[in-house]
């Protein structure tokens, strides 16, 4: 993942494992990271092209019909100065677990200021039509699951 190959992503997975008694779904998993792989391909990309061209970056991802919320958890962790908001009706309990494991074995991007390790989350518990005048030019919207 990233340049960093983040090492403590085996324990939080492994937290999850542990957590769910091994009933956590490899194949959403293994969905949610190569969906991520692309997705970090594109912001990276996106976010040079921008700056070359003096526009400003991206500020804010919308996740819409998040689901578990794997895919954006995995992009904030990466992300850290990008807001995610993430839209869903409901919020699994899948979501949780994983925040908890984020909690448990990740790491702030930044110790002194923030609170939890993944501060750049805000879950939404609402029907997505909710998150569009939210939307703006600087953003970037992804509905994988939607």
């Amino acid at each position: 993942m990233g340049k960093d190959h983040y090492t403590e992503l085996t324990s939080i997975v492994h937290e999850v494992d542990v957590v769910t008694q091994g009933k956590v779904r490899v194949k959403e998993i293994f969905e949610s990271f190569e969906t991520y792989k692309i997705l970090e391909n594109f912001v990276v990309n996106a976010q040079r092209t921008r700056a070359k061209a003096s526009l400003p970056a991206i500020n804010e991802v919308y996740e819409l019909a998040c689901g578990h919320g794997l895919v954006s958890l995995l992009l904030a962790y990466r992300f850290p100065k990008i807001h995610f908001h993430l839209y869903d009706i409901s919020k699994r309990n899948a979501f949780r677990i994983w925040c908890d494991a984020w909690e448990k074995h990740g790491f702030k991007a930044n110790p002194e200021k923030d609170a939890k390790v993944l501060s750049n989350i805000q879950f939404y518990e609402k029907d997505l039509i909710c998150a569009k005048d939210a939307i703006h030019v600087n953003c970037l919207v992804i509905a994988i699951h939607a």
